[in-house]
């Protein structure tokens, strides 16, 4: 509480401080820059999938649970057309960032890729259409 008081007080002399202290040791700075972005990548990664998978971290139509195959799909399968009108990002982590800084809407689901690429190609996916 104390730093967080202090910064408000002395913003500038912070700010100086750290840019004099990056460019003294800016391969330091890079690294911490990287292991910061990894830690929010994967904390806003978990919440987007765990949201979406009702926190069962598992695809939605196989019922896959590896995290390195799970990813997010548009739900009517409109995700171009949303990306180009709305400018929705379409994948990765500025998909994962526009999800959880808009309070995760509505439309999508979490699938694997296997399922998200049989969906994109032959409309729906190979599991649906053996159940029929």
């Amino acid at each position: 509480m104390h730093d967080r008081i202090y910064y408000v007080w002395n913003a500038e002399k912070v700010k100086a401080n750290s840019r004099r202290s990056e460019l003294r040791d800016p391969e330091r700075y890079r690294r911490l820059k990287r292991e910061y972005m990894a830690r929010k990548t994967k904390l806003i990664s978990t919440q987007v999938i765990g949201h979406y998978s009702d926190w069962k971290f598992a695809c939605m139509c196989c019922g896959e649970s590896e995290r390195d195959f799970l990813s997010i799909d548009h739900v009517a399968g409109n995700g171009n057309k949303m990306s180009r009108e709305l400018g929705i990002p379409r994948e990765g982590y500025q998909l994962y960032r526009w999800l959880f800084n808009n309070g995760l809407p509505s439309g999508f689901q979490v699938v694997c890729m296997n399922c998200n690429l049989s969906k994109g190609k032959h409309g729906s996916c190979v599991h649906e259409r053996n159940l029929r």
